[in-house]
């Protein structure tokens, strides 16, 4: 299947040495008919004092690789609004789509469009396994991707509505982020229960700086190439065909 049901696609990319990435990304994309952009503002060398008195609070008051993550995806927040963007998809340039990405993205969008139980003006819906947590066996229903979640999953590839970029968007401008993206986003949903927010199983995207296949630009991480994506591998074959089944 080519092309997804989305308004605007955003991808987080830092402008000068991640040109594999930037590569990878255009050949997964154009392999699946997605038209994208790039995010690249917000890079390190970006980020001046007036943004950071104005967007960062404690450890983020900083120039580093953390806070230039979470600025280039309050950007895509603020674009969402101020532009009046539907539905937008966003994703960091380390995502590595699974081959039934497509397919399963446009079954969740068309689920949450029928459904009677979620209100899809302010949707959030994460499609990766960063934190490889899978559904147990016995929560699953036949046919239904979508499930009710209290947090995010990780910054790799995430739908929101514009109401829930709104949401988003106000929130840190009225409490400037104090936490990584990730955790910045739990903040947001524990302080916005109107919010809906979805996780979509099967996951359908892994970030590369996880799983062993790229360096994380944000962690000294030494465990990289094969034996760190042998453990990604291991771990994930557990959880995800052992621990959820016994859960």
């Amino acid at each position: 299947m080519k092309g997804i049901l989305v308004d605007r696609v955003f991808v987080a990319h830092v402008k000068k040495g991640y040109e594999n990435r930037r590569a990878f990304m255009e050949k997964q994309l154009a392999e699946r008919a997605i038209p994208f952009e790039f995010m690249l503002d917000g890079d390190m060398e970006d980020i001046t004092q007036e943004i950071l008195e104005r967007d960062f609070k404690g450890e983020m008051k900083k120039s580093s690789p953390v806070t230039s993550c979470a600025l280039k995806h309050l950007l895509i927040w603020r674009k969402i609004v101020e532009e009046e963007i539907p539905y937008t998809l966003v994703m960091e340039d380390d995502a590595i789509m699974d081959v039934s990405f497509n397919e399963v993205f446009n079954r969740s969008v068309l689920e949450a469009r029928e459904r009677t139980d979620i209100d899809h003006s302010n949707l959030y819906i994460s499609f990766e396994n960063t934190g490889l947590e899978y559904l147990p066996a016995g929560k699953k229903r036949k046919g239904q991707l979508l499930y009710r979640a209290e947090k995010t999953r990780g910054g790799g590839a995430y739908l929101l509505s514009y109401e829930a970029a709104r949401i988003m968007v106000e929130w840190t401008n009225k409490h400037k982020m104090d936490v990584p993206n990730d955790l910045w986003l739990n903040k947001v949903f524990e302080a916005s229960p109107e919010m809906n927010i979805f996780w979509c199983f099967p996951t359908v995207v892994e970030q590369g700086s996880h799983n062993g296949v790229f360096r994380s630009s944000l962690q000294r991480k030494k465990r990289v190439g094969i034996l760190r994506r042998i453990g990604w591998v291991v771990q994930r074959f557990y959880k995800k065909y052992i621990y959820s089944k016994v859960k």
